[in-house]
C-alpha cells in the first residue's frame, strides 16, 4: 500500500503517517484558487499536482469520511486511488503520477467527476465528460515476454470486453472495433490504451482510460436509462459501481491469459460480442469482408473478388467502421 510520506513526493506535502493510504481524493480545484489567494480556477492541462490539495484517509478513518470519499469499492489489488471533482484529463494524470519512482510499480486509479479534455485515440480530439459519467484511467503492469506482452496491440480489445462482459444484463452491448462499446445505435463507452517499457525493458505499464455513460442522458444513450426503460429492471448504477466493475473484470481477463490457448478462447470470446462478423468494408475502391481480428488486435479481412486475406491496421487516421446493428 501506498503512503503519505511517498505522495508527499508529488503534492510537496510532508508527513509522519504510517498509516497505508486506502484511498486519496482531491479537494475541489475550485478550492484551488482559494488556497493561493487567487479567483477560483478550472482545471486545465497544465495543472500541476504539487498545488493540489488532498484528503489522506486511512482504514480506520473510512467510516467517518465516507462523505467526503466518492462513490467507489477499492477495486482488487489496487494500492491508491486518485480523485478529482474536476480534472483536464485522468489519462494525463496518471502518466504523471507514475512518473515518480515510487509509484511505478503500483497499482493506480485516477477518476473525476468532470473531464474536459478527455484523451481519444486521435490525438487531436479532445472530450468533454458531464457528471453521471463513470472516466476513469488505471494501470496495469505486466512482463514483456508474457503472452498479454507478446501482443501489446490486443490489449485494448481486453478492455473494450471487459466494459461488456461487467453488464451481462444488457446483451445488446456490442463492441466496435477499436476501442468503443454501442448499444443498438448509440455510443456508450469509449476507450484509450498507452504503454510504457520499464528501464530495464522487461516490464510493460499500461495506462487505460475509459469513459462509460452511466447516468448522464447526454450525448447519446446511458446505462441507467437502458436497465430502467428497456429491460424494466429496478436496478441503478453509480459511477464508482461501473469504475470497480469494469477494473475487476479486466483484470479477471488478463489473469485468465496464461498459455496462447487461453489467448485464443479470449479472441473469440471478443468477436462474439462484436458488431462485425461478415460485415462488409471498402478501402481504396476494393470491397473486403471482416473474419475476425488477428494476434495483435488488427481486422482479419478478405478480398470478396479473389479470397485473399489480410490484416487491416489502426494506423489509418480516416478509418473508421460504420456501426451495424443485427
Amino acid at each position: 500500500m501506498i503512503h503519505s510520506s511517498i505522495l508527499g513526493k508529488i503534492i510537496g506535502v510532508a508527513s509522519t503517517s504510517r498509516q497505508p493510504i486506502v484511498t486519496y481524493r482531491f479537494s475541489s480545484l475550485q478550492d484551488l484558487g482559494k488556497d493561493q489567494g487567487q479567483s477560483p480556477v478550472f482545471a486545465t492541462s497544465d495543472v500541476k499536482l504539487d498545488n493540489i490539495p488532498i484528503y489522506s484517509v486511512t482504514p480506520d478513518q473510512i467510516e467517518k469520511q465516507k462523505e467526503k470519499l466518492p462513490d467507489i469499492d477499492l477495486p482488487d489489488e489496487t494500492d491508491g486511488i486518485i480523485c478529482f471533482e474536476a480534472v483536464s484529463s485522468t489519462q494525463s494524470i496518471l502518466e504523471k503520477v507514475h512518473a515518480v519512482e515510487e509509484f511505478s510499480e503500483l497499482s493506480m486509479v485516477v477518476t473525476s467527476n468532470v473531464q474536459i479534455e478527455g484523451r481519444g485515440r486521435r490525438s487531436v480530439r479532445n472530450w468533454t465528460s458531464p457528471v453521471g459519467c463513470a472516466m476513469v484511467s488505471f494501470t496495469h503492469r505486466f512482463k514483456l515476454d508474457s503472452i498479454l506482452g507478446k501482443k501489446l496491440g490486443f490489449l485494448q480489445h481486453l478492455v473494450s470486453l471487459s466494459i461488456v462482459n461487467s453488464f451481462p444484463e444488457i446483451e445488446s452491448l456490442r463492441i466496435k472495433w477499436p476501442n468503443d462499446v454501442y448499444y443498438k445505435h448509440s455510443k456508450i463507452a469509449g476507450l484509450i490504451v498507452n504503454c510504457s517499457l520499464s528501464a530495464d525493458q522487461h516490464y510493460v505499464s499500461a495506462f487505460i482510460g475509459c469513459g462509460i455513460n452511466v447516468d448522464n442522458d447526454k450525448p447519446t444513450d446511458y446505462l441507467n436509462r437502458i436497465l430502467k426503460e428497456d429491460l424494466g429492471l429496478d436496478a441503478k448504477l453509480t459511477t464508482g459501481q461501473v469504475i470497480s466493475k469494469v477494473i475487476n473484470n479486466f483484470k479477471k481477463l488478463t489473469k485468465s491469459i496464461k498459455t496462447e490457448q487461453d489467448f485464443i478462447a479470449v479472441k473469440k470470446q471478443y468477436v462474439s460480442k462484436w458488431m462485425h462478423s461478415n460485415q462488409e468494408i471498402v478501402v481504396d475502391g476494393q470491397t473486403w469482408q471482416i473474419i475476425g481480428v488477428d494476434d495483435q488486435g488488427f481486422l482479419l479481412v478478405k478480398d470478396v473478388n479473389s479470397g485473399v486475406k489480410t490484416s487491416v491496421g489502426m494506423d489509418w487516421e480516416d478509418f473508421s467502421l460504420p456501426v451495424v446493428v443485427n
